[in-house]
């Protein structure tokens, strides 16, 4: 097990500036568990506990509404953090955490992370930098919920995840997206009905394909949205 949790760090940006001695070291302060297909890693409003690592299998932020609904926020992939903004400012998760599929995650505690900071000078000036691109992320995406066209949002979203999850071929990008119409619609916010028509109009103008969750992104879509890229 603390061979998965080496690898993950050494795949991390936060943990990858580290000696190899030192990464021994802060890999034995780490915990790995294994979680099923639906099964919660943290819910919203619980005590932030733990920073947590994606090492295998992907994992859903959800928001859950007023209405009793669940809005995805964002999909977290190996070696991702998540949870770390909560840990850091000493808050309650703010959202959820759910396997999508079958998945391991290292965690380490909220205790055991701030002291790391306050030893390690490269793993404080990394996280400083990453927590707030995620910060950034989270504003750059409310914005273009607020003042972009549904077609802009949703070609951002595609073009982002492509970025992260998607396995590059030539000059096309294909990833298993793992999202419903449904959820698609729920994190650009707008209906169901315009997603489907949306990306029906991608598919038609041979900006993307995709096929029971499999999205293959052609170059025109960034030609088309090239603020996105």
């Amino acid at each position: 097990m603390k061979a998965i949790i080496v690898e993950t760090l050494k795949r991390n940006r936060l943990f990858a500036g580290l000696s190899p001695s030192e990464m021994e070291e802060v890999a034995g302060l780490f915990r790995a568990d294994s979680y099923n297909e639906g099964d919660h890693i943290f819910l919203e409003g619980e005590a932030s506990t733990s920073l947590c690592i994606a090492a295998s299998g992907r994992v859903k932020i959800v928001k859950h509404t007023d209405e009793g609904k669940d809005v995805i926020l964002e999909i977290i992939s190996p070696p991702e953090i998540f949870g770390g903004v909560a840990v850091l400012d000493g808050r309650a998760y703010p959202a959820s955490a759910q396997a999508m599929e079958k998945c391991e995650v290292i965690s380490l505690s909220r205790e055991e992370f701030l002291g790391l900071i306050d030893r390690f000078h490269v793993l404080a000036v990394e996280a400083s930098i990453y927590f707030g691109e995620r910060l950034r992320n989270a504003y750059d995406m409310l914005r273009s919920i607020s003042v972009e066209r549904v077609e802009r949002r949703i070609a951002s979203l595609l073009l982002r995840f492509g970025e992260r999850i998607g396995q590059r071929e030539v000059d096309e990008i294909v990833m298993d997206l793992g999202l419903t119409m449904q959820e698609i619609a729920e994190m650009v916010g707008t209906t169901v009905e315009t997603t489907i028509r949306s990306m029906n109009k991608f598919r038609k103008e041979g900006l993307i394909d995709y096929n029971r969750g499999q999205v293959r992104i052609f170059p025109k879509l960034r030609d088309r949205f090239p603020s996105d890229a």
